[in-house]
C-alpha cells in the first residue's frame, strides 16, 4: 500500500516573500549535514526549500550533496528546515543579495566556529563569501540575532540537548 509523504509547516508565513536566512539539517550516510542560505524568493523560504530539493538549476543543496558525497538521489531523506526572517532594513528587501549574503556569511562563520570549538560532528556544506557589508553595524547585529535563533533550533534537534536538559550542540 502506498504511504503518504508528510511534512509539517509550523508557520504559513514561510511562504510569503520576505528576506530570510535559513538552515537545512539532514542525515546522509551516517553524517549530519547542515546547509545555511539566504533568500528573498517570491514564494518565501518554503519556495527556496522546494528549489533546493528539486532538480532545477538553483538546487544548490542537492548539487553540494552530489559533489561532496557522490550521492545523486536525496528523495526519501528526512530533513529539518528553519528560517529566520530578517528585519525591515530596506537593504535586506532588495533584489540585490549583497546585504543578505553578508548576514548569511557572518551566521555561517559563527556556526562553523561553534561546531569546531565544541567538536560537534555536523558537516556544514554551504558556501558563501564575506563582503564589505559584513562590517556594517546593523548587519552584524542582525547576524547575531539570526545566529542565536539557528543555534537554538539546532540545539532543539540535538538528542543530547533533549535527553540531558542542555549542554550545547552535542549529537
Amino acid at each position: 500500500m502506498p504511504h503518504a509523504l508528510c511534512t509539517t509547516v509550523h508557520d504559513a508565513a514561510l511562504a510569503r516573500r520576505a528576506p530570510y536566512i535559513y538552515g537545512i539539517l539532514l542525515s546522509l550516510e551516517g553524517a549530519t549535514i547542515l546547509y545555511i542560505g539566504q533568500t528573498l524568493s517570491r514564494l518565501g523560504a518554503l519556495g527556496r526549500l522546494a528549489q533546493h530539493l528539486s532538480e532545477a538549476t538553483g538546487a544548490t543543496l542537492r548539487q553540494r550533496i552530489e559533489s561532496l558525497y557522490n550521492v545523486t538521489e536525496i528523495d526519501g531523506l528526512s530533513l529539518e528546515f528553519a528560517a529566520v526572517r530578517l528585519g525591515q532594513q530596506k537593504s535586506f528587501w532588495t533584489d540585490e543579495a549583497d546585504y543578505r549574503e553578508a548576514v548569511e556569511s557572518l551566521v555561517q562563520r559563527q556556526v562553523l566556529n561553534v561546531l569546531c570549538e565544541r567538536k560537534i560532528p555536523v558537516c556544514l556544506i554551504s558556501r558563501v563569501q564575506p563582503n564589505a557589508y559584513c562590517h556594517v553595524g546593523y548587519v552584524e547585529s542582525e547576524a547575531r540575532r539570526v545566529f542565536e535563533a539557528i543555534r537554538k533550533w539546532v540545539e532543539s534537534l540535538s538528542p543530547k540537548h533533549q535527553g540531558e536538559g542542555g549542554g550545547g550542540w552535542g549529537y
